[in-house]
């Protein structure tokens, strides 16, 4: 990354790095360097302001409104008394760089949002979204009405992400309401430059620092955080992040087996080596990892400390993992497949988790498997016992709707668990009036999959691509 004074003293900011500059479809950016860019091009109703400073999980990953007047709430009447309509107006002011300028309409959200519920556009985003939101009528062209399925507490979080974003009228083409406006794009370079019909004083999100912003392929990695998706403005990783996934944990194969029993499951809980793994994503350009005990991740709302299998300074206990598996039956031990990622990565993930099962009695043979086979074969009618995967969210804060409920019942569940309790809890975290309430039931739902252990936590995963899904993670020429 480097600022320079282009001729006639233009300010610009200018990233050099692996990979292309890569499309701008706020319905497709699933990765970090678009999603970046995106957010300074595009609105939505709410966002979650960069910030310097991401210690402090109460004061990050909070969306605030956008282009959205106010987050709705019963206290402003944005919110009904059964929590089903949610009415959000929008500010007055904000324009798409048009000819002439035109302001953003409730036609132009309502459109964007039609896009993102088809499945070909955001994944899970727009599943998450469908699952809540049942209709949305424009009422005017400043006001939404959302009439929902269910009660949500996160759907806010949901229309703060990127692929919440408005579209300009389809003969319109392309354009930006941001500070910000594509001016060129080519295989090799992407070049944005001041949107002038962008007003400040209708962003209460963004600022404007440079004049033009030209992303190109050449040039070797600045940073090594590149390798992760982003760079860091300082030239040195900020290790410091509130929002965390998981990755790896392990996803357990119930199918009739041994892993059926959960006493084996525990066994393995107890055996496993979590340090040893944390050590290899630890030692990562620009990670934090940290060994974790739960299924809700640090940062998430729910998350506390609780550890229902402590071992010694997180390095197994091989003896109650053995009497375990005595009293299950095996006391001479079990053989387990494993499968794993052919990456050096992931060979290495392997090697520390046999290593610690092996202390206990637990073999463990690999299977590799491309990259790509990894997880469309991860079924639990596959002939494997454990696996590694990673769950990474699409937001930070509260997000459990798209973490513990995809990992325990979600696209995340790899090894069929099903539990009817643990579903009901987290249908009514879901809908929880407040907060506190919500991350109450997460933490209920947490202590009931922690004893049914049908995965078992490993690494809490942070680096700055994960806060940069959501915009809290250092500053582009935005805040």
């Amino acid at each position: 990354m480097s600022t320079t004074a282009a001729p006639g003293d233009t300010r610009t900011l200018t990233f050099l790095g692996p990979g292309d500059p890569d499309h701008l479809d706020p319905h497709s950016g699933h990765h970090v360097r678009p999603g970046q860019l995106l957010r300074v091009v595009s609105r939505q109703l709410f966002a979650v302001p960069a910030v310097v400073d991401v210690a402090e999980p109460d004061q990050v990953f909070v969306p605030v409104p956008d282009v959205a007047e106010a987050v709705p709430t019963q206290d402003n009447g944005g919110l009904s008394a059964d929590l089903l309509t949610c009415v959000v107006r929008l500010r007055p002011g904000v324009r798409w760089d048009t000819e002439p300028p035109r302001e953003v309409t409730a036609h132009d959200f309502a459109r964007g949002l039609a896009r993102m519920a088809d499945p070909a556009y955001a994944g899970d985003v727009g599943r998450f979204y469908t699952d809540v939101v049942r209709e949305v009528r424009v009422v005017d062209d400043r006001t939404l009405v959302f009439h929902l399925h269910r009660p949500a507490n996160d759907l806010v979080n949901v229309l703060a992400t990127g692929y919440a974003t408005a579209l300009p009228e389809p003969h319109e083409g392309e354009r930006a309401n941001g500070p910000f406006r594509v001016a060129s794009r080519t295989a090799d370079e992407l070049v944005l430059t001041r949107n002038p019909v962008w007003d400040p004083a209708t962003d209460p999100v963004r600022r404007a620092e440079v004049d033009r912003v030209v992303v190109r392929r050449h040039g070797p990695p600045a940073d090594p955080a590149w390798q992760f998706g982003v760079v860091t403005w300082s030239g040195t990783a900020d290790r410091t992040c509130p929002g965390y996934t998981l990755n790896p944990y392990l996803a357990l194969n119930l199918r009739p087996g041994p892993l059926a029993d959960p006493r084996v499951r525990r066994a393995i809980g107890y055996a496993v080596d979590k340090v040893a793994v944390r050590d290899i994503f630890a030692a990562l350009p620009g990670v934090t990892a940290v060994p974790a005990h739960s299924v809700v991740p640090p940062g998430s709302v729910g998350y506390s400390k609780y550890d229902p299998y402590p071992t010694p300074g997180d390095r197994g206990d091989p003896a109650k993992s053995r009497a375990l598996l005595g009293e299950a039956g095996y006391p001479d031990g079990l053989r387990l497949v494993m499968r794993v990622r052919d990456t050096p990565l992931h060979r290495s993930v392997f090697d520390a988790v046999a290593a610690g099962l092996a202390r206990a009695g637990l073999s463990l043979v690999a299977e590799h498997v491309p990259t790509a086979r990894f997880y469309a074969d991860l079924t639990p009618e596959g002939d494997w016992d454990l696996a590694a995967p990673g769950w990474t969210p699409d937001w930070h804060g509260n997000n459990n709707r798209a973490v513990m409920a995809q990992v325990l019942r979600g696209a995340g569940n790899y090894g069929g668990y099903r539990n009817p309790r643990l579903d009901a809890l987290v249908e009514r975290a879901l809908g929880a009036v407040s907060l506190p309430r919500a991350a109450l039931l997460w933490h209920q739902a947490n202590i009931m999959a922690m004893t049914d252990l049908p995965v078992i936590p490993l690494v809490a995963f942070a680096c700055r691509c994960c806060a940069a899904r959501t915009g809290a993670a250092g500053r582009l020429p935005v805040r």
